[in-house]
């Protein structure tokens, strides 16, 4: 099935589970450039196009930092820049997680500064006995597998690897991959086991651009792309298409030799799709799906449970991930209600001008004095029923950071419900948030306040969570 410009690789029913679908949309008309055609991972879409960035890093939750700083450091030839948490800082890290309160929360920021737009690796202290988010490092289960960085001088790294104590999984192997007019070239992996069940993936792609900016000196680069496992591609898609805004550059199967992905048998086939933000060519993400093995039930402990936990990406604007539907806000400690959409069908009978302020609709006996109508993209609020006539409402124009314009009869009017809604960044509520009592004879002065707290998220499934930022 074909959406767009975005095929997938078998028949999708498209509802989120783990997070994820297709904007349904025109597909691309402009020319692929000649090299774009040669080379599937090179972009024919422009960076103007991107609402979030790509990959910027990835957190783990290690059972041993000192293992992983062996690694990432040592190994890996990565820069290791010491975190450190106080009291305050971890207890609210803490709350926001999920996890078992601390005094303190220790760990490293790894990067590779000679090769700039590289992502970075985040080791945070685990909690302490926190099981592990990937038994033995499986790829039977859901969720997060690990990430792949670009290594041009694959033997040296893989000696040194093992030289402090680490291995691979099976070595450095050659996989094929297609080109859009059929031919295939090779690219070479190895197969990393990380501390903390983590499998980490040096690609070297030849005289092809390589998945990430290197550095000359060693030969490697940073953080270029993270893998994941799905219970379905179809449901999984959507989060990087509708909240990211990310492209599919590659889909395709393979069969497992047996041996790179850990816990998999020879000639079991797996999906594997390639997300990229728009104009981008390193800092993917790629989502793979075993189609035909059996997969392995675990509930890992969300943020509480160690290895890789969670991706970080930047955007402009939050109105670029429909904040309304991935926000919760605390006003007073009551959870407010985004808008969302009323069963009350509604229509216009007459068309509205820019400055009106009494409309004609059909569908008035549902409605109610403050209720609120969308027209477009104008947000109203209705202000009196049956104004003059028994079909005319009385509204006040262009709330909560709408803009008041004219709307023709067959207008989209939808009614809504709600507290609040974000608009360009700026958070409006339907009425003003209210707190304790303001000037009394016991307390003159003005002391009326409201306490206000807001996280926004989205959740892959109700143990995995891909935090964007906190707007408390």
């Amino acid at each position: 099935m074909i959406r767009g410009s975005r095929s997938y690789v078998r028949h999708m029913k498209w509802i989120a589970g783990t997070a994820l679908l297709l904007l349904i949309g025109l597909a691309y008309t402009r020319v692929q450039p000649a090299f774009a055609q040669t080379d599937p991972m090179l972009p024919t879409s422009s960076k103007a196009d991107a609402i979030t960035s790509p990959l910027a890093a990835v957190t783990i939750l290690s059972n041993n930092l000192e293992s992983s700083r062996a690694f990432y450091e040592g190994a890996l030839s990565m820069t290791a820049t010491p975190i450190s948490l106080g009291s305050s800082e971890a207890r609210r890290l803490a709350q926001f997680w999920g996890l078992p309160q601390v005094s303190a929360v220790e760990g490293f920021i790894f990067a590779t500064p000679s090769a700039p737009g590289s992502g970075i690796v985040r080791v945070l202290q685990a909690p302490r006995s926190a099981p592990s988010g990937r038994p033995g490092l499986s790829s039977r289960y859901s969720g997060p597998l690990g990430f792949g960085f670009p290594d041009t001088d694959m033997p040296t790294r893989l000696a040194e690897v093992i030289k402090r104590g680490f291995s691979s999984t099976v070595g450095i192997t050659k996989m094929n991959f297609s080109r859009a007019d059929g031919s295939e070239y090779t690219v070479s992996e190895v197969h990393y086991v990380a501390p903390d069940d983590t499998l980490v993936l040096g690609v070297d792609r030849g005289s092809y651009t390589q998945v990430g900016p290197v550095n000359p000196a060693t030969g490697i680069g940073g953080v270029a792309y993270s893998s994941f496992m799905v219970d379905s591609i179809e449901q999984s898609s959507r989060f990087f298409d509708e909240v990211l805004g990310y492209e599919l550059r590659r889909e395709m199967t393979f069969r497992s030799s047996g041996q790179g992905m850990p816990d998999t048998r020879k000639g079991e086939t797996i999906a594997f799709l390639q997300w990229f933000a728009p104009g981008a060519t390193t800092g993917y993400l790629v989502m793979m799906e075993l189609l035909d093995g059996d997969k392995k039930e675990y509930e890992p402990a969300g943020m509480a449970s160690s290895g890789l936990s969670m991706w970080t990406f930047t955007t402009h604007s939050l109105d670029t991930i429909n904040p309304d539907n991935r926000v919760i806000i605390d006003v007073d400690g009551i959870i407010q209600s985004p808008l969302y959409k009323k069963n009350v069908a509604v229509a216009l009978t007459e068309a509205v001008g820019v400055g009106s302020t009494t409309i004609k609709v059909v569908g008035v006996t549902s409605i109610t004095v403050n209720d609120l109508l969308e027209i477009d993209r104008e947000i109203l609020q209705i202000t009196t029923v049956g104004f003059g006539s028994t079909n005319v409402i009385a509204v006040n124009r262009g709330v909560l950071g709408s803009v008041a314009a004219a709307h023709t009869v067959g207008a989209a009017c939808t009614m809504r419900g709600g507290d609040y809604h974000i608009r360009k960044d700026v958070i409006h509520f339907v009425t003003p948030p209210y707190g304790p009592s303001g000037v009394t004879t016991a307390n003159p002065g003005v002391s009326t306040n409201s306490t206000f707290q807001g996280r926004v998220f989205n959740r892959k499934n109700p143990t995995i969570n891909f935090i964007f930022d906190d707007v408390s």
